[in-house]
């Protein structure tokens, strides 16, 4: 096989698949597919009346915004296509 210039340690697998860094590897995989599964997302939704509410009123003031924002630009495009 040729050289490729590019020098790699055998020893390098042996600390890779040590009993350490396999329970390392095994508890961080764990800590980041817990945001994968639905019953994350389950415990995040709002559960009171109150919540339910805030959420609501926070969509509406949200879609007011976007309104403006749409008006205000369709304005300017008219404007643009009349000049």
């Amino acid at each position: 096989m040729p050289n490729s210039g590019i020098n790699v340690d055998k020893n390098a697998n042996d600390t890779i698949n040590s009993p350490q860094s396999t329970e390392k590897n095994k508890l961080a995989h764990a800590q980041i597919n817990e945001a994968y599964t639905a019953d994350y997302y389950i415990k995040q939704l709002p559960k009171t009346q109150a919540e339910i509410d805030s959420i609501s009123k926070e969509r509406n003031f949200a879609d007011y915004q976007l309104g403006i924002i749409t008006k205000k630009s369709s304005r300017n495009m008219h404007w643009l296509a009349t000049n």
